[in-house]
């Protein structure tokens, strides 16, 4: 569904099926004071997303 929302969107969005692809492309893509909504159910564990993100901001920070 949300590959569906990402084309009808009208931009290149992006839409990953799993973790590791989607922090693959945050680590590439992500420049200094980008800002990232995630968003998902809880069953989707989207913790994962943002403790992976918490973690490479403050091994930058370091």
């Amino acid at each position: 569904m949300s590959a569906n929302a990402s084309a009808a969107f009208g931009r290149p969005e992006l839409a990953f099926h799993a973790l590791e692809p989607l922090l693959a492309a945050l680590e590439n893509g992500l420049q200094p004071g980008s800002n990232v909504l995630v968003k998902g159910s809880r069953s989707a564990r989207m913790e994962r997303v943002v403790d992976a993100l918490t973690a490479a901001a403050v091994k930058e920070a370091a």
